[in-house]
């Protein structure tokens, strides 16, 4: 996923199992790497490839009526539309495909 701030993020999210050890940490967890777009670009570009992004093109409506589903079941974490944007969680998700070819 691309952001707008400065270089990379990896932010650490428990999963659906609420366990932790005893320091606090989730037992079952996944990240996920954000990446700020001319960062990423400038680290492709230096490896000697051309980047090209391209928007995500997804279904709102389906993932809408999946988040009115799931949103009334035990899963505490689920994924809505609003204002054609999917948010995740409290995360707005702007996700583009990165297309990486040889110069």
């Amino acid at each position: 996923m691309m952001h707008q701030g400065a270089g990379s993020t990896l932010p650490k999210f428990r999963h659906l199992d609420p366990t932790f050890d005893d320091e606090g940490n989730p037992l079952d967890f996944w990240y996920l790497n954000t990446w700020n777009k001319k960062y990423f670009s400038k680290f492709i570009n230096q490896l000697g490839w051309n980047v090209e992004f391209i928007k995500d093109e997804f279904n709102p409506k389906q993932i809408q009526k999946e988040f009115e589903t799931i949103k009334n079941t035990d899963s505490d974490i689920s994924t809505r539309i609003e204002n054609g944007m999917q948010i995740v969680e409290d995360m707005l998700e702007n996700w583009l495909w990165a297309k990486i070819t040889p110069k």
